[in-house]
C-alpha cells in the first residue's frame, strides 16, 4: 500500500513508460501515439510539446537524466519552482 500518488507514481515509473526505459527523447511521440479521448488543438499540441522541450532541457542539463523512470517527484516539483520564479528553462525554445 502507499501513502502517496508520489510513491506510487515513483514505484510503477517503468510500468507506465510502458515496461521499458522510455527515453525523454521518444516520450513525445508516444504521448502522440497515444488514443486519446479528446484531440488537443494545433495551438494546444504546439504549447504542449514547447513545455515539453522546456522540461526536458532542464532535466538533462540539470540532472543528467535521459529516461522517463528517472523522473522523480523532487526533480518534477524543481522544475515547476524554477520556471515560477524565472519562467522557462531555455529562454527561447521551438
Amino acid at each position: 500500500m502507499y501513502n502517496t500518488k508520489k510513491e506510487l507514481i515513483e514505484d510503477h515509473a517503468e510500468f507506465l513508460a510502458g515496461g521499458r526505459e522510455l527515453k525523454l527523447c521518444d516520450a513525445w511521440d508516444v504521448y502522440i501515439k497515444t488514443p486519446k479521448r479528446k484531440q488537443p488543438g494545433m495551438k494546444q499540441l504546439a504549447a504542449k510539446l514547447s513545455y515539453w522541450n522546456d522540461f526536458v532541457e532542464f532535466a538533462s542539463n540539470e540532472y543528467d537524466i535521459e529516461t522517463v523512470n528517472k523522473i522523480t517527484f523532487e526533480i518534477a516539483s524543481c522544475y515547476i519552482n524554477r520556471i515560477q520564479d524565472n519562467g522557462r528553462y531555455v529562454k527561447k525554445i521551438s
